[in-house]
């Protein structure tokens, strides 16, 4: 939701929290690669991608990504 009002430093580090209290959240890569899509950081949105479709090779937000 943070991200749709456009407070990406915010929803950065809700998804940063979320994946730190629990690795196995793919849904916070994916929001991270979303926020980084905000600073058009190319680079950063793959390896999250990337981070995400380890933990869940069939996540249709990953691949969206």
């Amino acid at each position: 939701m943070l991200l749709e009002k456009h407070k990406r430093k915010d929803a950065e580090e809700d998804y940063a929290r979320v994946r730190q209290s629990n690795a196995k959240a793919f849904e916070a890569d994916v929001g991270l690669a979303r926020a980084a899509l905000e600073d058009w950081n190319f680079e950063l949105i793959e390896q999250r991608a990337n981070a995400a479709l380890q933990l869940n090779p069939n996540s249709v937000a990953a691949r969206m990504a």
